[in-house]
């Protein structure tokens, strides 16, 4: 039975082996053997480095301001369009969270910030209060160059 179960094991792990592709590295006096997509990976950072700029994600915690909960998609729509007529240069976000639509807008890094734009809504909008959500914010590093003095 032990035989079995050590020939199965080699037998599934031959395939796995088999379904990769393995790339081979030379450093030195030492093969490198590694997965394809870890080779990619390496290319593509080393890419973006050499051309001077990383991106990066840096999430933090913020707010938004929800202006309509709806299980119905058009009505959901047609308050996006509403806000978007009245303020055309604010994010707005459609979530849909089984069986409610929800319309948020707006990313605030301050409360009070999300608070302004709350009350400027509530006129509009008889829904609207205070989310709280992460806030993805895209920062692209470039390096300094260096500055020759004469």
């Amino acid at each position: 039975m032990k035989k079995i179960y050590l020939l199965f094991g080699i037998l599934f792990s031959t395939t796995l082996l088999i379904g990769q592709r393995i790339d081979s590295i030379r450093l030195g006096g030492v093969n490198l053997y590694q997965p394809h997509f870890l080779t990619k990976l390496v290319r593509s950072h080393k890419a973006s480095v050499s051309t001077g700029s990383v991106r990066r994600e840096l999430i933090v915690r913020g707010y938004a301001v929800q202006i309509m909960n709806s299980t119905k998609r058009n009505d959901v729509f047609e308050a996006k369009s509403k806000f978007l007529s009245m303020y055309p240069n604010i994010k707005t976000d459609l979530i849909y969270q089984v069986p409610y639509y929800r319309l948020h807008i707006g990313e605030f890094v301050e409360r009070k910030d999300a608070e302004v734009m709350l009350n400027k809504l509530r006129g509009h909008f008889n829904e609207c209060f205070i989310v709280r959500q992460e806030l993805k914010i895209k920062q692209t590093n470039k390096p300094k160059e260096d500055k020759v003095i004469d």
